[in-house]
């Protein structure tokens, strides 16, 4: 919410002062008095004023130099100032106070209703400037949320729930993308596809939520041996897949097997119980003759079913 406008009066007669004071009895503003140009200079710098009435004729420093002082400063640059000049020098101080960056000016003696009625339209654009930032300030709080929001439901949408890793939209996007690469620019890519051994058995023996742990466990424990260029995701169900970038067919076939060996030495617990866990694989190498990534996939999975039927526990390539 806006707080009260201030106005700065700056001129070093006391009387003066007073006179503008009494003059502005009533405006909804907040009226602040300075008595030479070097404390209105450090006012301004240290507080908002929507509104400068400036004298002219000061000792020290003149209203013409503290007006070139706050023009030539960012913070202070845009305040409007207006000038309080004698009668018998308006003129004169008049051309020189729009050099000086001067937004009005009033001889004095001062016109209480000029007076009043020019401070109520410098109040009235302020007030607008004001809410004006603050509904540019507000748009900018709900796009920042909206794209938070955006954000959020994006990562949603490529992220497993349970596991936190990709899923599976998200896993063959960025296959394609790899895909494509690999087609543009060569080099080796390998897909490794993996599901969990009779992890049916462990649902009907332990129940499903010992089965999601196993799961995540699974899919903790992958992830901290993966590269952060490594895309790891869950397919469905207990059944994973890998995209290792930069990776010979050999590589491949090195990095899962070290894998199925960490997991076969991380044993789940239950209940006292040590629940083994292991996991067949089959790895393919990714091919610039690749139709789609769905096409690479089939062919690792096709391996996976391989390494089934050869007692499980195994990689196939």
């Amino acid at each position: 919410m806006s707080r009260t406008p201030r106005i700065l009066v700056v001129d070093d007669v006391a009387a003066n002062r007073l006179a503008v004071r009494t003059t502005l009895k009533g405006i909804d503003a907040e009226l602040c008095e300075a008595d030479n140009g070097f404390d209105a200079v450090s006012m301004c710098l240290a507080e908002e004023f929507a509104l400068i009435l400036l004298d002219v004729q000061m000792p020290d420093m003149d209203g013409f130099e503290v007006c070139e002082q706050l023009r030539s400063n960012p913070q202070t640059s845009e305040i409007p100032i207006i000038f309080l000049t004698a009668a018998y020098r308006a003129d004169e101080d008049k051309i020189h106070g729009y050099l000086s960056g001067a937004t009005d000016y009033l001889a004095k003696p001062i016109n209480d209703r000029i007076l009043r009625s020019k401070v109520r339209v410098f109040l009235k654009l302020y007030r607008q400037q004001q809410a004006l930032i603050e509904a540019n300030a507000a748009l900018s709080r709900e796009i920042d949320r909206r794209k938070q929001v955006e954000e959020k439901l994006e990562r949603q949408a490529r992220t497993d729930p349970l596991t936190g890793i990709l899923n599976r939209r998200a896993f063959f996007d960025l296959g394609t993308a790899e895909l494509n690469r690999l087609r543009r620019y060569g080099g080796n890519v390998c897909m490794a596809v993996l599901d969990i051994d009779h992890f049916k058995h462990v649902n009907d023996t332990y129940g499903h939520q010992v089965g999601d742990e196993v799961l995540k466990l699974l899919a903790t424990t992958l992830t901290s041996r993966l590269r952060t260029s490594d895309i790891f995701a869950r397919i469905g169900g207990e059944e994973f897949a890998i995209l290792l970038l930069e990776t010979s067919l050999a590589e491949a076939v090195s990095k899962v097997e070290e894998l199925l060996d960490v997991m076969r030495d991380t044993g789940f617990v239950q209940e006292s119980e040590v629940i083994h866990i292991s996991f067949s694989a089959g790895v393919s190498a990714l091919s610039a003759d690749d139709d789609s990534i769905d096409q690479a996939f089939s062919r690792a999975d096709r391996l996976l079913y391989c390494a089934k039927a050869n007692g499980r526990s195994c990689v196939c390539a």
